[in-house]
């Protein structure tokens, strides 16, 4: 049962890591390539939820998705994290 902590973990960790590569990225003027490409694909369902979340009640020229993003993510993993440490 360790291991499936571990693993779950992990896996917050790598789309939480995806995320902040993306942010970054997004700053960086540079053409798609096969691992922009990727973590686009892999972030943007998750993102879209919050950018059509903020632009329903704020207009503003900055995205601020990926930060709201983080913070559910976080709080996400707390929860799951507790639930699985409680049925170890």
């Amino acid at each position: 049962m360790g291991q499936l902590y571990t693993l779950v973990n992990a896996i917050f960790e790598v789309y939480i890591f995806l995320i902040f590569i993306r942010c970054i990225l997004s700053w960086i003027p540079m053409g798609r390539n096969v691992i922009t490409q990727f973590i686009v694909e892999m972030t943007e369902p998750y993102l879209a939820i919050f950018r059509n979340l903020l632009s329903r009640y704020y207009a503003s020229p900055v995205d601020f998705s990926p930060m709201l993003a983080l913070l559910s993510l976080y709080l996400i993993r707390q929860l799951v994290m507790r639930l699985l440490f409680a049925l170890i």
